[in-house]
């Protein structure tokens, strides 16, 4: 399957999912990024994420960019996948945001404090 068609079955999971961005991106540029390489995408039956991988001076991190679909699925796309991924490209740390509900579904993941924006 190309990354065109994987696209067409992944937006529907993932631009939901764009509000929670606040106006940073659109699907437009989120399509543009994974065509530059610069998002890798998971698609499973019923769900679908992005991820990148991000460097600070003391960590590298699976950054879960947007995502969406199926809870329990999602779960186990991050044990049977994205963990084994990160570790085999030198991630220390899977990160990612969202709603605070998230944290409850979650487990093992810690709130390392909150995003906020102000629009001037």
């Amino acid at each position: 399957m190309t990354l065109f068609e994987m696209w067409a079955r992944a937006r529907p999971f993932i631009e939901p999912a764009i509000p929670e961005l606040k106006g940073t991106h659109t699907i437009d540029d989120v399509t543009l990024m994974l065509g530059a390489g610069m998002l890798r995408l998971w698609l499973w039956p019923r769900s679908a994420l992005l991820t990148e991988i991000t460097l600070t001076p003391r960590v590298k991190a699976l950054n879960c960019f947007l995502g969406g679909g199926d809870l329990d699925e999602l779960r186990k796309m991050e044990a049977e996948q994205l963990v084994p991924f990160a570790r085999a490209n030198g991630c220390n740390r899977i990160t990612g945001g969202g709603r605070k509900g998230w944290k409850r579904v979650l487990p093992g993941y810690e709130c390392g404090g909150i995003y906020m924006h102000k629009d001037i």
